[in-house]
């Protein structure tokens, strides 16, 4: 399984003494490092580019070890004794002096003990591969600083998971978000565990046709076309919508002007369902930022008591699950939780069980006084308290 990493407040990452640059080559776009003299600096350029061919690595962490790889190279051109030598040639004699003393340089920065692990395991990477015929044998097993195959960095806990009650959830959107395609999105995320970046790739012909099921059926089954598949690639799962979320979206598609001006313009039902302003499909990373800019918001107003991000609506469909009684059976709830999110391993969902038990009872209460006993019936309640008249453009 791929693993997708992000690199956030790299130290000096505009430094002009170590530049990534995007190059058209032969019809396709590779990176490059170059160095303040605009020299290609070989190892990390050819490393790079051999994650982008690879069908193990996403794109997003070839660009996040290259960022990692720069950050490195500048942490060691800034020690006395390498700075008047060439990148490759310091690369060629870095010993694992140098990986320690990084590590203590991350360390002295603030970062995480699970950021310096990933970043570690970069570095692992990196010289692991310049050992290798591939990697043009740039240095011998023996000179590796990883030669006894472990990293240097101290294994650090998982992070707890951040939780989101459906009583949050609803206070984010009533006093965050101002139209009702801004809402919608964020209930469908919440109502079916998606990621933000999937919610672009739902089709119109994806959703369920309620009118041809019985009145009493509450649950749905939606495809979702997954994020995190080799080679960037589309990964197919199954998740669960409500009747609820699928009445809001039928009125979004009916009463939404720009929509019906866009399906128009489309041939049957293979078209993105979430269609902006502008006419195109949904930006999730524009999306994100708006959520980002109304939780620092809403946390500055006290309306909220802590931040809260895109991904913990995700967060809120396993708490959701679990509480609900769809989960009578606790390992059947982290199993419906695995499936639901496209999680390839078990010990993923797994890590929704370390859920306090104070929250547990804080939801439950909660329910009772909203008298909700059913998942299908908070996502009646999300409906009736955030729905707006589509009277304003999103």
């Amino acid at each position: 399984m791929r693993k997708i990493i992000k690199l956030k407040n790299a130290r000096r990452i505009d430094d002009p003494s170590v530049r990534i640059k995007k190059i058209p080559v032969d019809g396709t776009t590779l990176t490059f490092f170059l160095d303040k003299n605009i020299k290609f600096i070989e190892s990390p350029t050819r490393f790079i580019q051999y994650l982008e061919r690879s069908d193990r690595y996403s794109s997003l962490t070839a660009q996040e070890y290259a960022k990692i790889l720069k950050d490195f190279l500048l942490f060691l051109i800034y020690s006395e004794d390498v700075n008047k030598l060439d990148f490759d040639s310091i690369i060629a004699s870095c010993g694992s002096l140098q990986i320690e003393e990084y590590i203590s340089d991350l360390r002295s920065r603030g970062k995480r003990p699970k950021t310096i692990r990933t970043r570690d395991g970069c570095l692992k990477s990196f010289f692991d591969w310049l050992t290798t015929e591939e990697g043009g044998n740039h240095i011998t097993r023996d000179n590796n600083p990883y030669s006894n195959g472990k990293l240097k960095s101290r294994s650090g806990q998982r992070d707890a998971i951040k939780y989101l009650t459906c009583q949050e959830f609803v206070e984010f959107i009533r006093n965050g978000l101002t139209n009702e395609f801004e809402r919608c999105v964020a209930h469908f995320i919440f109502d079916t565990g998606a990621r933000i970046s999937e919610v672009r790739r739902v089709r119109l012909g994806d959703l369920p046709d309620i009118h041809q099921s019985h009145p009493d059926q509450t649950y749905f089954k939606i495809l979702i076309r997954g994020s995190k598949a080799p080679g960037g690639g589309i990964k197919k799962r199954y998740s669960i919508i409500s009747r609820a979320m699928l009445d809001r979206l039928s009125r979004m598609v009916n009463n939404y002007s720009i929509y019906r001006q866009y399906s128009k313009r489309q041939k049957g039902l293979d078209h993105c369902l979430y269609i902006q302003k502008n006419g195109k499909p949904f930006n999730h990373s524009s999306y994100q930022k708006k959520l980002n800019r109304v939780s620092n918001m809403l946390f500055e107003k006290g309306i909220l008591s802590r931040i809260i991000s895109a991904h913990m609506f995700r967060h809120g469909t396993a708490l959701s699950i679990l509480s609900s009684e769809l989960a009578n059976d606790f390992s059947k709830g982290l199993a419906l939780i695995k499936n639901t999110f496209g999680h390839v391993y078990q010990e993923t969902g797994d890590a929704y069980s370390s859920i306090p038990g104070p929250i547990f009872e804080e939801v439950k209460r909660d329910s009772l006084r909203k008298q909700i006993h059913k998942r299908f019936q908070e996502a009646e309640y999300i409906f009736d308290n955030t729905i707006l008249p589509y009277n304003e453009k999103p």
